[in-house]
């Protein structure tokens, strides 16, 4: 899963810079940029939730 979370990485990054470039508005592009990274780090992880091992129930 490294490549998508690179990926995501880097779009977080040129999208935040092109909003500022194109609109000047630093709190949307930060706002961008942070939404993707936030992404980024979770597009890691997701699989873990599926491939979890079950777990016994404590109260039987």
């Amino acid at each position: 899963m490294a490549w998508p979370a690179t990926a995501m990485h880097f779009l977080a990054w040129s999208g935040g810079v092109t909003v500022v470039a194109l609109s000047d508005h630093v709190a949307l592009a930060l706002c961008l940029g942070f939404l993707l990274w936030l992404a980024a780090g979770l597009l890691s992880y997701w699989h873990l939730a599926w491939t979890a091992p079950d777990e016994d129930d404590a109260d039987l």
